[in-house]
């Protein structure tokens, strides 16, 4: 905790010892306002590069300025300096909206596509992803490399699309229709995957399509592929139990596996964010790691090494959970805050969170619209603003006081934070969240600890099974607090 506390007595301070905040704000705001238009990026571009291009002249002009311009200084009362950041911020508001506007994934192309819905035709698909949803039943996830849109493909009592990997081919001839959401639910999936540019189902039967398995996998594709292995064998292993999916949840951020009575209890408990790989769990893998490679000493070329390390697990890590825009945003922060202890900087964490959003919409701008996203930074958000607030409430002098304080008021200055989202998502406000997340955090620090313990264990002796069984009753435990909780009088509002 104390590596993201900030000592500052105000939000001005903050704001104005964190120069990147005003300008990643303006630019995020382009993208807002980008995907709201219809129309091409071209004359947005022509507008970044003129005001871009317009402060430069403007910065190096000298002898039309009467003193060297502070770029950096939001608050600087000379007019230069005024004109010049105006320039700058109109120009990051520009690229914003053309950064959407070019994206594949802007409304525009979004809410249309190429396929012809009305004729069957043979199609090449590549998988994406494969899972199971029910006995015998599957749900492909693949794209159209032609056209770059995806296509939702459905089998029933095929088994042996068990074995489909990410990266293989499937040819079939078959008649495409539009996602339609179900009446009975709430959750409007034909707007959830038409975002993602999927805009057409299928059904694959048996003799309308063949597979052909990628000879030559990437590495990304290797890794998910070791990830549906690992999660083929712990279901397959421990059918009909609930804790195997709960164990998935939290490693990978992988949820078909839960039941949906039970997403709603931990949802209910206020700690549905143990279910999807976060800051939490991608800082509770770093100082397990770090912690294991401190022995090799703290010179430069040490940290250096154990940088290195650190950083491809992480993002392994991060690829296993699919990229997700908040274990990004966590890899990136973590990789800042390494390289800064190696050349002995000063973390500034609002500048680290502006430069990891900065980032992840540069290359990705729709991630802006990505619920884990919003939640992510509105969480980190608190952390930076409310929780040096809450926390100063209670000054314990006790350690073991001072670090439980610390604890709960971090749990609700992040609840605080991200409450009116969750509460618009969810409808309701989870009474005993702060009870939930005194309880199951550890243990799912814990869970993660022996996991990975568990994981080494079984490459170099092949005993990780009995490592399995302590997790599987941690687990179990976890599933009956949330219960409990769940059960409770007024157990959430709204």
């Amino acid at each position: 905790m104390d590596a993201v506390r900030e000592e500052i007595k105000s939000i001005n301070e903050i704001i104005k010892s964190s120069p990147l905040f005003i300008y990643t704000l303006i630019y995020l705001l382009g993208i807002a306002f980008g995907y709201s238009l219809y129309t091409g990026p071209f004359v947005f571009y022509i507008l970044s590069i003129l005001f871009f291009a317009a402060a430069y002249c403007f910065y190096h002009i000298k002898f039309l300025l009467p003193s060297r311009v502070k770029l950096l200084n939001i608050n600087s009362a000379n007019n230069h300096d005024l004109a010049l950041k105006i320039l700058i911020l109109s120009a990051l508001f520009c690229t914003g909206v053309s950064n959407i506007l070019s994206s594949p994934y802007s409304k525009c192309n979004t809410q249309k596509s190429s396929l012809d819905l009305n004729i069957k035709r043979e199609y090449r698909f590549i998988v994406k992803s494969h899972k199971r949803v029910g006995n015998g039943s599957s749900l492909t996830v693949s794209f159209l490399p032609e056209i770059n849109e995806g296509v939702l493909l459905y089998s029933y009592n095929l088994g042996y699309l068990g074995e489909l990997s990410p990266g293989d081919t499937i040819l079939a001839e078959l008649l495409l229709k539009k996602i339609e959401s179900s009446k009975q639910q709430n959750f409007d999936y034909r707007r959830y995957y038409q975002k993602q540019r999927v805009h057409a189902q299928g059904v694959l039967t048996k003799g309308n399509f063949t597979v052909s398995k990628a000879a030559n996998r990437g590495f990304s594709n290797r890794i998910l592929q070791k990830k549906n292995s690992f999660i083929n064998s712990i279901m397959c292993k421990n059918e009909g139990k609930e804790w195997p999916g709960l164990l998935i949840g939290i490693l990978t951020g992988d949820k078909r596996f839960l039941s949906r009575e039970m997403k709603e209890r931990f949802a209910t408990s206020g700690v549905q964010h143990l279910l999807a790989v976060s800051g939490m769990h991608v800082g509770f893998l770093y100082l397990f790691i770090s912690s294991i490679l401190s022995i090799f000493g703290n010179s430069i070329f040490f940290k250096s090494i154990r940088f290195t390390i650190i950083a491809i697990i992480l993002w392994v890590y991060s690829l296993m959970a699919g990229f997700t825009p908040s274990s990004v945003r966590a890899v990136i922060m973590v990789n800042i805050v390494m390289v800064s202890s190696i050349i002995n900087r000063k973390n500034i964490t609002l500048n680290t969170l502006c430069i990891s959003a900065l980032l992840i919409t540069l290359f990705s701008p729709y991630s802006l619209f990505d619920i884990g996203f919003q939640l992510s930074y509105l969480a980190f958000l608190s952390i930076i603003f409310i929780y040096p607030k809450v926390v100063s409430f209670l000054r314990p002098t006790n350690r073991l006081a001072k670090w439980g304080w610390e604890a709960i008021s971090l749990s609700i200055s992040c609840t605080l934070g991200t409450s009116l989202l969750s509460i618009s998502l969810f409808g309701y406000f989870p009474t005993y969240f702060l009870i939930a997340n005194i309880i199951l955090i550890p243990l799912t620090a814990f869970v993660v600890y022996l996991s990975v313990t568990a994981l080494i264990v079984q490459l170099l002796f092949g005993e990780g099974d009995k490592l399995l069984l302590i997790i599987s009753k941690i687990l179990e435990v976890m599933i009956t607090v949330a219960n409990r909780i769940d059960s409770l009088p007024f157990s959430k509002i709204g």
